[in-house]
């Protein structure tokens, strides 16, 4: 019979309900057997979802599951207090977020600064909500940043299969975001739940944003085979990455392009695609029989493409949604924390690097279109709102924030900041704040080799998949993620939204190993496989236990908040609300101390004042000693080998106390209700202090 005949314009509806055209010839007995085969994928894929969310579920537990016990801890108990003190209005959302370190929390030598102010109305009514369910219990809330972190991770997931093209890549991708050490602090403080409110909102927004653009999928799939061998049926198979893939944006690319092209002129209706091909929710499991005869067709006649609706035309009409849905998510990430300020720039590259190019009118050929201008018009009105809200711009003093300087210094720390964040993201090495700092200065060698083997992996990564433009657009998400985020000092929230990007990464290079199942020989491909899944599962225990490790410190860190605690109360004398308290060897960790003994007590009106902090950063394992002279004054000497506001440490708490750094003896400070003297110096800090007090 003649060909002609036999092409047929196929009308599916795919997964998402939109109405798509593609050209195809009639199956043959070889096209069914594939059609069977799809199916047992199609059902194995289902089986993996579930899979795959028990694996997360476990991997969160593993590693985040001692955070249920840990209470409030530093900044948690000025955030708790705010919201319980305050209502469901606006004003109270944006206090609530204030964080009123020297001179409020503790005193430090009479020092006194205005605080630190954010603007994070969004994220603060969320927490106001969650504690008013759980009845303002720390556990549930813990439980609840589990959850939070649960769902980034599948998230994560989701972003890996739309990247790589199979669901098993996407649930190794969700389980490392789950068991990655450098998020341990952040799943573990409930002050950082903002950090995973603005990871879930951009992560949604992603997904709607490139479901909208209509981002070629894989996105990391060879952009050249999309165009010219998908449209003719034909499978990228390059490298393995979006092989046998199922997703439902590959097949909408294929069959609009199929469409442009002007293939085949006679229509044919499938009632149910789903059931043909053999995929998941088609009915009939078995796959269809080969057909002696071609399909007959519904009309005598095929009616000319212009008689119906264009399918591209129905699909761009129907994609507004997504890119409303991108939008939203985008001001309620902003409305939780200031770093998702540049994800619009993330999705313009991304038209550039992933979106497929300028053929047949499928592009997204405009380089500013109608949602970039919302995404806009959204980052004015948050800056207006921001404006109003604090009275202005306010900056952050050191330590806090370096100042923005065109300088020799500013570079080295900008530097300093990059190949931190990437070995904290790739190297798994823990971000200390501030004091960090001074351990790689100590040791550069090791700190910039790690960072160019960082860069090589990176390399060889792009280039297995053939130096392919979408394999810059995860750069692209850390650097634009990031750099918010640079002027202020590092801390190890900080990676936890760019991380998707070293997640997607990190999952391609494994991936890539298991080559191509078209160009490898049986016997290397199961050796490739077997390398592949030792890989996954090395790096999955290691991360584990790396994870677990991270777990323990944080567990012990908050004890030095809670002994500190006990050991107050259980002093002889009742303490009484109003009273002042005075601390020698004060642990860093330990500095909202006070906060934390009123939260015991039900109190709000202590007055807690330092009057020299811990040579330990978190423990009180050096004591000094203490030498009363008379009623009014004593001296406090330094234990031998650790003085008193020496090292990195003392010259961030020296640069928080507004102190200039160049102490000199004989130095007097005056905090009203006493003085202090400096006495002996060293090279390593001070040696001994004088305290006088007005009262006895």
């Amino acid at each position: 019979m003649n060909r002609d005949s036999q092409i047929t314009h196929l009308r599916h509806t795919d997964e998402h309900g939109e109405g798509l055209v593609s050209t195809s010839t009639a199956p043959s007995v070889s096209e069914v057997g594939r059609l069977g085969s799809s199916r047992e994928k199609g059902c194995a894929q289902q089986t993996g979802w579930g899979v795959g969310v028990f694996a997360v579920a476990l991997f969160v537990a593993l590693g985040h599951g001692w955070s249920v016990n840990t209470g409030l801890y530093l900044d948690d108990y000025a955030h708790f207090e705010h919201l319980k003190a305050g209502d469901w209005s606006y004003r109270s959302a944006v206090e609530s977020s204030r964080l009123g370190i020297v001179g409020e929390v503790l005193d430090l030598w009479g020092r006194q600064e205005a605080g630190l102010r954010f603007y994070r109305p969004i994220a603060f009514w969320i927490m106001r909500a969650e504690y008013t369910v759980v009845h303002w219990r720390p556990l549930p809330m813990h439980l609840l940043s589990l959850g939070w972190h649960f769902g980034c991770s599948m998230l994560v997931g989701a972003v890996a299969v739309r990247c790589l093209g199979r669901r098993f890549w996407g649930i190794v991708a969700a389980c490392l975001m789950a068991i990655h050490p450098g998020h341990v602090g952040t799943v573990y403080w409930i002050a950082c739940q903002t950090e995973l409110m603005t990871t879930l909102f951009l992560l949604v927004g992603l997904l709607a944003y490139a479901r909208h653009a209509g981002w070629q999928a894989p996105w990391f799939g060879n952009r050249e085979s999309a165009i010219g061998n998908r449209a003719s049926g034909i499978g990228n198979r390059e490298s393995g990455i979006g092989e046998e893939s199922e997703d439902a944006e590959t097949r909408s690319s294929t069959l609009r392009l199929g469409l442009e092209e002007g293939r085949g002129d006679a229509a044919i209706a499938l009632r149910n695609p789903r059931a043909a091909s053999g995929e998941p929710g088609g009915q009939g499991c078995p796959p269809p029989k080969p057909q002696a005869s071609s399909p007959k067709p519904l009309t005598s006649s095929p009616k000319p493409l212009t008689s119906s609706p264009k399918p591209h035309a129905a699909w761009q009409r129907g994609s507004w949604v997504f890119a409303v849905i991108c939008v939203v998510c985008y001001g309620l990430a902003l409305g939780c924390r200031e770093n998702a300020a540049l994800f619009p720039l993330v999705c313009w590259l991304g038209d550039r690097l992933i979106g497929l190019p300028a053929v047949a009118g499928t592009s997204r050929r405009r380089w500013v279109r109608w949602e970039h201008v919302a995404m806009g018009l959204v980052f004015a009105v948050y800056m207006a709102l921001r404006w109003q809200a604090l009275g202005g711009f306010p900056v952050p003093p050191p330590p806090y924030m370096v100042p923005i300087a065109a300088s020799a210094e500013f570079a080295r720390y900008l530097v300093y900041k990059v190949v931190t964040y990437a070995l904290g993201l790739f190297c798994c090495i823990p971000v200390v704040p501030i004091g960090g700092r001074s351990y790689f200065d100590e040791r550069p060698e090791i700190f910039y080799k790690l960072f160019v083997a960082v860069l090589v992996l990176l390399a060889v990564i792009w280039a297995v998949y053939r130096f392919r433009r979408a394999m810059i657009w995860p750069i692209v998400w850390m650097a634009c993620l990031t750099a918010p985020m640079m002027p202020v000092f590092a801390s190890p929230h900080h990676l936890y939204l760019p991380s998707l990007g070293m997640v997607v990464l990190v999952t391609a290079g494994l991936a890539a190993i298991t080559g191509s199942a078209a160009k490898t020989q049986v016997r290397l491909r199961r050796l490739r496989a077997a390398v592949s899944w030792s890989l996954i599962l090395v790096v999955g225990a290691a991360l584990a236990l790396a994870a677990w490790g991270m777990g323990f410190v944080c567990a012990r860190g908050v004890l030095s908040e809670d002994l500190l605690v006990r050991d107050v109360l259980r002093q002889n004398r009742p303490l009484r609300d109003g009273d002042h308290l005075f601390f020698i060897n004060l642990p860093v960790l330990a500095y909202y101390a006070v906060p934390a003994i009123e939260y015991e007590l039900g109190y709000r009106d202590l007055h807690g004042h330092v009057l020299v902090f811990s040579p330990d950063l978190i423990c009180m394992e050096s004591p000094g000693t203490v030498e009363v002279l008379d009623r009014h004054r004593f001296r406090v000497r330094a234990p031998d080998g650790k003085p008193y506001l020496s090292g990195v440490t003392g010259s961030m708490l020296l640069g928080v106390m507004g102190i200039d750094p160049h102490l000199k003896p004989g130095q007097i400070f005056d905090t009203k209700l006493f003085t202090v003297t400096i006495g002996e110096l060293d090279k390593g800090g001070v040696r001994e202090l004088l305290f006088e007090f007005r009262e006895p």
